[in-house]
């Protein structure tokens, strides 16, 4: 695996596992500003598909891969690596792709961050459904609850009680 300068337009470069008829194997892959290129061997001249930068809707960081979606592909891509070459990858995803995907782009690695934490009130009017975070002297009319918003998930539970009871919490 080896990262390559900027005059060849090579982000990153080596193998990775990815999954090919049902089965993960080696294949090698080369990262450039525009499009995702793998080969099942790098001394054949065709490429086993190329995939468009602008084409990729999602990237998922996990702990030894990396989760691809892709426009019109009804599966996640995912690519295997190894602990070694981890982070040369996910540099070079970074910089091609955190600032364009904006909150598609998921580092699973690390704890999400909490955007909301705090008493909601479920409204119970003639609208579909609505939430509602007390401001000012007026208290709405709803069902209370206890919610929690992160970059993945929306969490709610009846009371801050109920937080720490096993399968108590609905996520959306």
């Amino acid at each position: 695996p080896a990262r390559v300068g900027a005059e060849s337009g090579i982000l990153c470069q080596g193998s990775l596992q990815a999954e090919r008829k049902g089965k993960f194997g080696d294949q090698y892959f080369i990262l450039k500003a525009d499009i995702l290129s793998s080969w099942q061997d790098i001394t054949k001249a065709k490429a086993l598909e190329n995939v468009k930068i602008s084409d990729i809707e999602a990237l998922e960081i996990r702990e030894g891969a990396v989760l691809l979606t892709i426009k019109k592909e009804k599966k996640r891509k995912e690519l295997r690596m190894e602990q070694v070459v981890a982070e040369m990858w996910i540099e070079a995803w970074s910089s091609l792709l955190k600032e364009q995907l904006g909150m598609s782009f998921v580092d699973a690695r690390s704890p999400p961050v909490t955007l909301f934490e705090g008493p909601l009130v479920l409204l119970k009017d003639k609208s579909p459904g609505g939430f509602f975070h007390k401001k000012g002297n007026k208290s709405p009319k709803g069902e209370k609850f206890f919610a929690m918003l992160d970059e993945r998930n929306f969490m709610y539970w009846p009371s801050t009680d109920d937080m720490t009871k096993p399968g108590s919490r609905n996520i959306y």
